[in-house]
């Protein structure tokens, strides 16, 4: 989950905020070194990974001073596990934490949340939700977006 109001910086941008090539920030496996403040948005294991642009930046600020000028910024809310007053309708949801946001009584199979978002192909439309954000070929939704289009998806007539 990417909290609302964050910017996420992939690997890409990772490796261009710490002065290094891509091919070589991951050689390097920066993001191992990275303080504990410094909290991944992405699930564990997966691969790709994502990280709050803004604690990046201060992190390598910090780094090329050589010491700590500035402490990371710490958020107000945990990526990995939100409690329930933590969750905003702007929060970015990637394609599990989406699934989930789906009330349980009317959650599709998840063989059918993955047919329904996958990305339209030969000019055809998805019939899931449009992401609202596509970074680094990965797809997030709006928790408002999944919450309308589970709205929506209830009104039809059956």
């Amino acid at each position: 989950m990417i909290p609302a109001g964050r910017t996420a910086a992939d690997d890409a941008l990772a490796a261009e905020i710490f002065g290094y090539r891509l091919a070589s920030y991951r050689k390097r496996r920066l993001w191992e070194e990275f303080p504990p403040e410094i909290r991944p948005f992405h699930r564990p294991g997966a691969r790709k990974r994502f990280y709050d642009r803004e604690q990046l930046a201060v992190h390598a600020g910090n780094l090329l001073a050589g010491k700590t000028v500035v402490p990371v910024p710490v958020l107000d809310v945990d990526p990995q596990d939100p409690g329930p007053g933590q969750m905003r309708p702007e929060d970015l949801l990637g394609r599990d934490e989406a699934y989930e946001a789906i009330p349980e009584e009317r959650r599709p199979a998840r063989s059918t949340w993955l047919r329904l978002i996958a990305p339209p192909s030969g000019g055809a439309t998805t019939l899931g939700p449009e992401p609202d954000l596509v970074l680094d070929n990965t797809r997030f939704w709006r928790r408002s977006t999944i919450q309308a289009w589970d709205e929506q998806r209830r009104t039809l007539p059956r």
